[in-house]
């Protein structure tokens, strides 16, 4: 389709913002929604809020990642995942190029609220009881010092998001979601705090060292990466980027299309041929399973991540 008129939001949205903030942030300038943190910044004033309401907010993060892969935006990793325009994108914000970009389907309230339950789900393992409750406690002394339930300091799914990827310093607490630069001032530092007294002494195992990747594969993705340049970032191969997303995909971490079609840029027929030829196969639930007989389906046309994330979505979503 023809993407220029929203290329050029997008990056308009971008320049208007200074060039500071992270694809989530600029998709709710777009999309005009109100926050706290909108309101503090005056980011309601500039002419790109809420202009972008023909899409939602799915079609607008494929925009910003297209914009990215293409060279049109830039990641800035040290300064939390802000995007900046790159001299590519002047000629297109001045009208004197044009833009196709891919289309993405809009989500479905189906998908929506399937996502949402998938986030939610308090499955605390054993171990990581004693910091879920330290997070709960710390939320909750906050929450009393200011006279606000505990989900005004942050939701559930965000101190899930900590639980699971225990972040130790501020570029890593706002990657988690929830966390925005107000609530990074205001309460990030105790639950790192928090975090780091639960983790002293602690040595650092192997599922843990899987853990620290995909978080860091997750800020990227949020950042408004492509899967190539996250490959790059991180020191990986597709493959291995791949085997992190199905597991984060299984996790209800990351929605399973902005994997496949997002980074991976699989087509509706691509991703239909790939669940026909795992569901072909008995064992598709089984821990051992093998994906060899799916790949001779396939005649080899898609590597075996491509493959872990179609079937991490399938058991996901069962």
């Amino acid at each position: 389709w023809d993407g220029t008129v929203a290329a050029q939001k997008a990056l308009s949205t971008v320049y208007r913002t200074e060039q500071r903030f992270g694809v989530n942030y600029l998709v709710d300038v777009l999309l005009g929604k109100d926050s706290d943190r909108m309101t503090q910044l005056g980011h309601q004033k500039i002419s790109t809020y809420g202009i972008g309401k023909e899409l939602d907010a799915n079609q607008w993060r494929s925009v910003f990642r297209q914009l990215v892969a293409r060279g049109f935006l830039s990641v800035d990793v040290s300064g939390f995942g802000g995007l900046k325009l790159a001299e590519k994108a002047r000629p297109l914000l001045r009208g004197e190029e044009t833009i196709s970009l891919r289309r993405e389907a809009k989500e479905s309230a189906t998908q929506q609220s399937g996502t949402r339950k998938a986030r939610n789900k308090h499955n605390i393992a054993e171990e990581d009881k004693a910091l879920w409750e330290a997070l709960r406690q710390c939320r909750k002394e906050l929450a009393d010092e200011q006279s606000v339930p505990p989900y005004v300091i942050f939701h559930d799914a965000t101190l899930m998001e900590m639980l699971r990827y225990r972040p130790l310093d501020g570029t890593q607490m706002l990657a988690i979601s929830g966390v925005g630069a107000a609530k990074m001032e205001r309460y990030g530092h105790a639950f790192i705090e928090v975090i780091r007294q639960q983790e002293e002494g602690d040595s650092s195992t192997p599922a843990q060292s899987a853990e620290n990747e995909q978080f860091e594969i997750l800020a990227l993705c949020r950042a408004g990466m492509s899967g190539a340049q996250i490959a790059q970032q991180r020191g990986l191969s597709p493959q291995q980027l791949y085997h992190h997303l199905a597991q984060l995909i299984e996790a209800g971490s990351i929605d399973a299309d902005e994997v496949l079609t997002g980074l991976a840029e699989l087509s509706a027929g691509d991703i239909a041929n790939i669940e026909d030829a795992l569901l072909a196969q008995d064992d598709l639930a089984e821990q051992r399973f093998s994906y060899r007989a799916t790949s001779e389906l396939l005649d080899g046309a898609y590597d075996k991540g491509i493959l872990q994330c179609v079937r991490a979505a399938i058991l996901a979503g069962s």
